[in-house]
């Protein structure tokens, strides 16, 4: 077998200094050397052997995604304090500074509802945001359900009425009911 005289030289540079310098023959090689310098942090030289010149092979890299502007964390921003007018580089800054956990101003801000009686702002020119009334939920209740007083005889449209009307909290009304146990003397059954 003989001996196949070297293409090509590659040189890897790092600030100015050679620091490797590798042999090969064919421009595959070459770009992976390239790219070996390249994840390697240094620079890469390829000379010609025959032609003592450098020669000008693309070194295949990675494709670089685009930079894409990620937003700003929401702690980061800056803010107002409405009442005292101080603005405050970041919103972690405003809640070492007013004792206010930093996520209860953020919802200040979102809502326009304050805390500890100061309201904030995100920016500067931008007035209080007007809050979202929140819906309040439906309460489930159990529609169609009639209840007897067995003491009483007392029928009732719901057990809403019955909490009302002899001051008993919902859960132990369920537990008399669930178990048929008296409350407050008196016992319930559906109707």
């Amino acid at each position: 077998m003989e001996d196949v005289p070297y293409k090509y030289l590659v040189y890897f540079h790092r600030n100015g200094k050679v620091v490797e310098q590798e042999f090969c023959n064919t421009d595959d090689e070459v770009k992976v050397l390239q790219a070996m310098a390249h994840s390697k942090g240094c620079k890469c030289e390829t000379m010609h052997l025959y032609e003592d010149k450098p020669v000008a092979i693309e070194p295949t890299q990675p494709k670089k995604e685009p930079e894409t502007s990620t937003p700003q964390p929401k702690w980061e921003r800056r803010c107002k304090c409405v009442e005292t007018g101080k603005v405050y580089q970041s919103v972690r800054d405003c809640s070492r500074d007013t004792g206010i956990n930093y996520r209860a101003i953020i919802n200040a801000i979102r809502c326009g509802s304050s805390r500890n009686g100061l309201h904030f702002t995100s920016s500067l020119n931008e007035p209080t945001p007007i809050c979202k009334v929140r819906r309040k939920r439906k309460q489930k209740t159990k529609t169609g359900i009639r209840y007897v007083c067995t003491n009483t005889r007392e029928v009732f449209d719901s057990f809403r009425d019955i909490l009302a009307k002899y001051d008993i909290p919902q859960t132990s009304f369920y537990r008399a009911l669930r178990l048929r146990k008296p409350i407050n003397g008196l016992m319930f059954e559906k109707a």
